[in-house]
């Protein structure tokens, strides 16, 4: 139980200060969780995958809506928009027996 005498001006300033810290604390919090998605891909796009030597290559995932990807796999290269629901998806050329390439997929 607290008395009166017990506030005293260091403990004023000590809740002052926690309540500062908090307030900072709960605003990472809330600016964290509205930052923007970026970039997701599905979990069959990963390293050391295979892809089908003479056939088109289809890459897709999701961005923001309006975002424009980049992709960029050996020489070949797409750009694709997010549409309304953040879902994008390009075709590359076909590409002979090879590799290891890099696959480079990122927002322009």
């Amino acid at each position: 139980m607290f008395l009166a005498s017990d506030f005293t001006l260091k403990g004023i300033l000590l809740m002052r200060h926690l309540a500062i810290v908090l307030g900072f604390v709960a605003s990472l919090l809330v600016a964290s969780t509205s930052v923007e998605a970026g970039v997701e891909l599905p979990a069959c796009f990963s390293d050391h995958m295979v892809l089908q030597r003479q056939q088109p290559i289809a890459i897709w995932g999701t961005d923001d809506p309006g975002t424009t990807v980049s992709v960029k796999l050996g020489d070949a290269h797409a750009e694709a928009t997010a549409d309304d629901q953040g879902s994008w998806r390009v075709d590359l050329t076909a590409h002979q027996a090879g590799g290891p390439q890099r696959h480079v997929i990122q927002e322009s």
